[in-house]
Formats: C-alpha cells, sequence, structure tokens
C-alpha cells in the first residue's frame, strides 16, 4: 500500500466521523440509516491520509453463497463505490490519485483472505487497472441511461416503433401511475424475486421495504382499482436507478411498456436528471433496456478466487 494511505474496517454501527463523511459524500442509497438494514455483515472500508482525513469509501457486504463466505456489493444497491471527498486537480494528478486509491482498497481487500470478493464497482471508475495488476479479474457490465433534461418528445423519438406503439396502446387503453405503498409493494416484489431465483438476504430486504428514508420509490400501472404491474426504483438527487418490477395482483397484461415510460415521465417530472436502467447481461432484457433509446455506458465488476476456491468450482464442474 501507498505509505501515505491507511485503510480501516468498519461494520454496523458506524463510528460518527465515518458515518458523517457518507452524509457529505455518499449518495442517498449509502447514507447510513440505508446501510442500518445490513447489520453486521456490513464492512465499510475507509482510506485515510497521513492526516487521517478520510479520503475515500468502499462499502461492502459479507454474504455467504453457496456456503463461501464472501466480500461483496450489498444486496438491492446498484454499486457501492468508492466514494472520494472531491479534491480540484489536474487531469494527470486526479488520474494518480485515484490509481492509489484503488492499490490501497486492493491491499485491503486482499488483507481480508475471503475466499470470494465479487464487487460493482462505481460509475466514473473506467480506469480499475491497479484491481488488476493486483490479482482481480475485471468484467464489464453494461446499463443504458436516459437524459432527463431532453423534452419528453426528444426522448419518445429515440425509442424503437414497436416500444413507441405499445405505449401508444397503453395510453388509449386508460392505464394510471400511481405510487404504491412499499408495504404494499413487499410480498409482490419478495414473490417475484422468489419467482426468478433472485430473493437473497431476507433481512436485508424485510429492512430495506421498511426503511421510510430510504429513497426507494414504488410505482403501480392501474386500470381503475386494479393493479397490472409494478416497479421499484432507487432515487437519489442526481439519478434513478430501476431496481426490479413485476405483475400486479391484476396480471401485467399488456403494460409494461406504457408502464416504464410513464415511471420515466415521473422522474422527469420530478426533475431527476438520469434515468438508469441498471442493465442486465440477459439478452431479452437487454434488448428491452436498449429499446427505450438510451446511451450505452461500461462500469465493471470485480472478482477474486481464493486457489481452494477455484479447486472447488473446479471439481463442481462450476
Amino acid at each position: 500500500m501507498n505509505p501515505s494511505l491507511q485503510h480501516a474496517w468498519y461494520t454496523h454501527p458506524l463510528p460518527a466521523p465515518v458515518a458523517e463523511w457518507l452524509q457529505a459524500h455518499a449518495p442517498v442509497m449509502l447514507q447510513p440509516d440505508r446501510l442500518s438494514i445490513y447489520g453486521e455483515r456490513l464492512h465499510v472500508l475507509a482510506i485515510s491520509d497521513k492526516s487521517d482525513a478520510l479520503v475515500a469509501v468502499q462499502v461492502l457486504y459479507q454474504a455467504r453463497i453457496r456456503g463461501v463466505v464472501s466480500l461483496s456489493t450489498p444486496p438491492y444497491c446498484p454499486w457501492t463505490g468508492p466514494f472520494i471527498a472531491p479534491k480540484p486537480q489536474k487531469p494527470v494528478a486526479e488520474l494518480g490519485t485515484r490509481k492509489r486509491l484503488l492499490e490501497a482498497i486492493a491491499t485491503a481487500l486482499l488483507e481480508q483472505g475471503k475466499p470470494l470478493i465479487n464487487v460493482v464497482v462505481g460509475p466514473g471508475w473506467e480506469d480499475v487497472q491497479p484491481l488488476v495488476w493486483a490479482g482481480f479479474q475485471a468484467s464489464p457490465k453494461y446499463t443504458y441511461h436516459l437524459d432527463l433534461t431532453q423534452p419528453e418528445d426528444t426522448l419518445m423519438a429515440a425509442m424503437d416503433a414497436k416500444r413507441r406503439n405499445q405505449i401508444k396502446k397503453g395510453t388509449e387503453a386508460g392505464y394510471t401511475l400511481k405510487p404504491v405503498d412499499l408495504a404494499t409493494l413487499a410480498p409482490l416484489a419478495r414473490t417475484h424475486l422468489e419467482s426468478k431465483n433472485a430473493f437473497h438476504e431476507p433481512e436485508a430486504f424485510s429492512g430495506l421495504f421498511a426503511l421510510k428514508a430510504s429513497g426507494l420509490v414504488g410505482l403501480g400501472v392501474y386500470q381503475g382499482e386494479e393493479l397490472h404491474s409494478w416497479f421499484v426504483f432507487q432515487q437519489d438527487t442526481h439519478a434513478v436507478y430501476y431496481l426490479f418490477g413485476g405483475a400486479g395482483t391484476a396480471g401485467r397484461g399488456d403494460t409494461g411498456s406504457w408502464g416504464m415510460w410513464a415511471c420515466i415521465r415521473h422522474f422527469k417530472q420530478a426533475d431527476i436528471p438520469l434515468f438508469d436502467f441498471e442493465g442486465s447481461m440477459i439478452p431479452e432484457i437487454e434488448r428491452y433496456f436498449r429499446s427505450f433509446g438510451g446511451s450505452l455506458h461500461t462500469h465493471f465488476a470485480i472478482e477474486k478466487k481464493s486457489t481452494l476456491q477455484k479447486a472447488v468450482q473446479k471439481v463442481l464442474g462450476r
């Protein structure tokens, strides 16, 4: 590690200096009240300079995946850092600062000695070379962004013709978009995620839906009083992230495209400048997101497996 940088690990409850730093520099989804849902599984890596001032924080989660202890991105978070304190620098100096911070993070992660480390690195960190040099594998993750500062006509014109036609049919059918109480939405979301084998960490899930100030937003597509489909988003001041969605109590029908467009309009009218679909590596979902006409963006997931973990996976054929 760079001798001018030190690191320390913290779990819940976070000490006041770390909590205050997150309040000042992290998005809504990583504020201390939101992170409290992870309890003792929360692991926060704090990087300090030689004057003991915090300069960067990475949020992680200790989980057990197929019996293997891992450090990963917390459930129901698109990404979790690293976050740095803004500092005016020339581009070449800023690049050097970022590389030194990633070197420090790589050292701290490896010192944990976990069999599996799998972390999604946040937007703005296109250069992850120090992690690769430390033995991590970097895999690209793709998402689509919509610039909600554009006029609605411009957003609509960027979509493919099929999507526009489905939205038109939904408008003619008289669907409406309404907020859905999170307590009402929680059992629907849980059933949906279980059906996709995507439901993990029930305590974190329950805590997320019970936490009123987490920036979690539930929206539903109604025809009269019947809920046809629902959507869950993570809202922040500068962006909104699509997390998941599914069929309502009345069945989805053909409301998906109209519902997503109605949600996009909802956040545009709330002056949120960016809509992030959060991407997918599943081809049919990727095509669906792409059809809304957003711009493609890349960030990275980093992974490192111990020698023993690699051997076990080879034996099991994974």
